[in-house]
């Protein structure tokens, strides 16, 4: 009789351990799935972010706006190291963040 007992003990202790199981597997995949849709909106960001560089090299410099030797070291810094950094930010940044998310 006492065999029965531990077995069914045994039994019970199982059966909680999968029914806990269980409640981490639904908990992964609710995880997953927010991470998939982080990845989603992430890349959408991305591809925003990207259509938007030119805003950083707005307004053109002319004659009609601005000009002189200022704003010729102001469109050279916008051209050689805001572009640049501008740009590393989806290149590097994000990319590197999708890779983590993946």
């Amino acid at each position: 009789m006492s065999i029965l007992l531990w077995i069914s003990s045994q039994i019970l202790s199982l059966q909680g351990s999968v029914h806990l199981l269980e409640q981490r597997i639904e908990e992964r995949k609710k995880d997953l799935a927010r991470l998939q849709q982080t990845a989603t909106k992430l890349t959408a960001c991305k591809s925003d972010f990207v259509d938007k560089k030119s805003l950083c090299m707005q307004p053109e410099l002319g004659t009609t706006t601005w000009h002189g030797e200022l704003a010729t070291a102001f469109d050279n810094f916008r051209k050689e190291q805001l572009h640049v950094s501008y740009m590393a930010i989806p290149n590097e940044q994000m990319s590197a963040t999708m890779g983590e998310l993946q």
